[in-house]
């Protein structure tokens, strides 16, 4: 009796088992082939918050995220870093035992920053800026870049914009002057670049917020523009002066 008992129990026991894992219970894990995130790297300022994209092979692969210096850079579940604070963190996307990382520099604000509409983020001074647009034969004859000064701080400053490729457009910084096949451009007087509102980079306030670079382009339907802009802002009051980097591609259609 007492054996039919225990080989009803453990009967119950097996069955509790396996009906409460499930047939996928021991399903093996699968084998990860591969994972890349979109950026390997990225400079943010405190405050500023970047995704990171994992692609994994395959593609329902679990893909965790980490960072080894929260106090520079916090990382979400989703890929959400957070700039916390100035220095260097490594953030790692993990699926499987394959690994891809992306350092994260988060540096301190400078007083401009530079805005841009097309990607909705800040390039601080420092900054290359890759500005890609399509846009119509139309808007070629006079077409206004989407990037705009974010001012902290209402200081004044003077000038200095370098091509590498021969510019025709209107250059707007204080007063508006139209030129011809230029590759440098200085503005010696000092302009006083107004701090944007609480309402963000995007209000137009000031000088220097919109309008600030249009180009006049002759470039036939289906081909693109090309440029390197080299923008320069010295301070009036002799502290550090702030640069950029902007690589110009507009193709037209």
């Amino acid at each position: 009796m007492k054996a039919t008992y225990l080989s009803l129990t453990l009967a119950l026991i097996s069955l509790v088992l396996f009906t409460s894992c499930g047939p996928d219970a021991n399903k093996p894990t699968p084998n990860v082939n591969s994972i890349t995130l979109q950026k390997t790297a990225a400079t943010l300022q405190p405050g500023e918050k970047l995704e990171l994209i994992a692609t994994v092979s395959p593609a329902d692969a679990t893909v965790t995220f980490s960072t080894d210096n929260p106090a520079v850079a916090t990382v979400c579940k989703k890929g959400v870093v957070k700039a916390i604070a100035p220095g260097t963190a490594t953030i790692t996307a993990q699926a499987g035992d394959k690994k891809a990382t992306c350092t994260i520099t988060v540096v301190e604000g400078k007083n401009v920053s530079i805005f841009n509409k097309l990607d909705g983020k800040k390039y601080p001074s420092g900054s290359t800026i890759d500005y890609v647009a399509t846009i119509t034969k139309e808007e070629a004859e006079f077409y206004s870049i989407d990037l705009l000064f974010s001012v902290i701080k209402t200081m004044n400053y003077t000038a200095e914009l370098t091509f590498d490729n021969e510019f025709d457009g209107s250059i707007c910084i204080g007063q508006c002057q139209m030129v011809k096949k230029v590759k440098s451009y200085k503005v010696d007087e000092p302009v006083e670049f107004t701090a944007d509102s609480e309402e963000g980079p995007v209000k137009e306030k000031g000088n220097m917020t919109s309008n600030w670079l249009d180009f006049a382009l002759s470039t036939p339907v289906g081909e693109t523009y090309k440029n390197r802009v080299t923008v320069k802002l010295f301070p009036e009051d002799g502290s550090e002066t702030l640069s950029w980097v902007i690589n110009v591609a507009l193709t037209v259609k």
